[in-house]
Parts: C-alpha cells; sequence; structure tokens
C-alpha cells in the first residue's frame, strides 16, 4: 500500500488572486516575509475589470514593481470562458496587458474544457505567451481535477477552486498527478472558518499542493459592493497562513 503523505511534507507558499486596487490590501500583499529564502506570497494575479479594462491604471505600476521587489511573480488574469472565448479576443487583452504593464504572467481562468480540446484551444495561447518571453508563468485554472493533457500546456494549474467544505469532503487527485512536483499546482479555497485554516492547509499538503490560497471570504458575503477575491483574508487568517505555512 502506499503511505499516505503528512502533513508539511511540501514546501508551499501563497498564490495571491488580488482582484482589488493597489492600497492597504496591497501593502500586505507585498510585506517582506521569507523562510528560507522565498517570500510567503510567491505569484500575484492582477485583474483590474475582470481583465486590464479598456484604460490603463498607472496606479497598478508602483504595485507591480513591488510585489517583484519582495521576489513574487506577476500574473495577469485572462477570462477564457471555458473555451469559448476567440483566440482574437484573448490576445488582445494579453498585448494590453504588456503595453500597460509590461512582462508579466497569464491566469487564464474558467479554463475547463472537454479532453479533446485543452490542447487545440490552449496550446496556441501558452505557445503565443512563451513565444514573446519564455520565462512567463502560465497558470491555467480550471477549478476541479483535470486530465493529464493540462500539463503540458501549463506551469501551474488550479484544479481545486471552490468552499472548504467541499475542499476536505473532495476525493484523492488523479494518480498521475503523483509524477509531477508540487509546485506545479495551486488549490484556491473560500469561505473558510478561522478553525478549519488548519485542516485546509494540511489537506493540501496531503494532497501534494505546493501553491495556496485560502481565505474567509464567501461568494455572497453581505458587504455592498464586494466579490470575490475583492479582498484579503481577515487578520486573523492571514495570521494563521504565515505561522502555518512556516512564516513566523
Amino acid at each position: 500500500m502506499r503511505p499516505t503523505l503528512g502533513p508539511r511534507r511540501v514546501d508551499q507558499r501563497l498564490a495571491v488572486p488580488a482582484y482589488f486596487r493597489p492600497g492597504p490590501e496591497w501593502q500586505r500583499v507585498t510585506a517582506v516575509s521569507f523562510a528560507n529564502g522565498s517570500p510567503l506570497v510567491g505569484m500575484v494575479v492582477i485583474n483590474m475589470d475582470s481583465g486590464p479594462g479598456k484604460v490603463p491604471l498607472p496606479e497598478y505600476l508602483p504595485a507591480i514593481a513591488a510585489a517583484r521587489a519582495n521576489g513574487a511573480d506577476v500574473v495577469a488574469y485572462v477570462d477564457t470562458n471555458n473555451g469559448k472565448r476567440s483566440h482574437g479576443e484573448v490576445v488582445a487583452e494579453i498585448e494590453r496587458y504588456r503595453e500597460w504593464y509590461g512582462p508579466v504572467g497569464y491566469f487564464f481562468d474558467r479554463a475547463h474544457v472537454v479532453d479533446q480540446n485543452v490542447g487545440a484551444y490552449f496550446s496556441s495561447l501558452c505557445g503565443y505567451v512563451k513565444a514573446i518571453d519564455a520565462n512567463s508563468t502560465v497558470v491555467v485554472n480550471a477549478g476541479v481535477y483535470v486530465s493529464e493533457p493540462y500539463m503540458s500546456i501549463a506551469d501551474i494549474v488550479v484544479d481545486f477552486e471552490g468552499p472548504c467544505d467541499r475542499y476536505v469532503s473532495a476525493g484523492a487527485p488523479p494518480a498521475w498527478r503523483s509524477k509531477y512536483d508540487p509546485s506545479r499546482f495551486w488549490h484556491i479555497v473560500y469561505d473558510v472558518p478561522s478553525t478549519a485554516v488548519p485542516r485546509v492547509v494540511n489537506t493540501a499538503a496531503v494532497r501534494r499542493t505546493g501553491w495556496l490560497y485560502v481565505t474567509d471570504q464567501a461568494i455572497d458575503e453581505a458587504e455592498r459592493d464586494t466579490y470575490l477575491y475583492g479582498r484579503l483574508p481577515d487578520g486573523a487568517t492571514w495570521g494563521q497562513l504565515r505561522r502555518l505555512l512556516g512564516f513566523g
């Protein structure tokens, strides 16, 4: 019988979908916090308006620079609508990000497509990005366990995005996943009560997932004009993540 992976045997860091304007929340993201030479927040997703928006926002330039100075990879949000948006539409957004904010990686959201369309749809987009800059990070967010062909396309695959109760009760990942380094996978878990944060972090380690985002925020949050990932986790959750991941 294959042994079960115990807690904290996987190096884990935070990857933050920062769907909020630069300000105090960004300062928390970019605050210096290192362990073993790596920052707590190793990746940040910029998202102005479900994409780059219509006009550049200069306030993002110093925020992006601060994230990079702290060792975080900056990736830009692009919605693919599960393969329904045209190649031209997606490329146009990639080009706007490049023109307005400089070289970044890309976070292709809503990227769950049937197996036979994985290569047909995403290979050309990811190839386009890599042709511009071979060092760009490509993240593909399917949000669910996927087939292995995703791994030949993306640098990082988000193969879970959902609420805490569904996360802790989810089944084991596909067996093929164990062939890849944990840094190739990212789990995003929302609606996490403070009492469940340790269990979520440990579950991610058991599932060999190197990138993690955990937030108390929920889809149906009552605050006016809020949306998921429109703020960071509350202070208690953020503090727990720092400690559990070994960043003091």
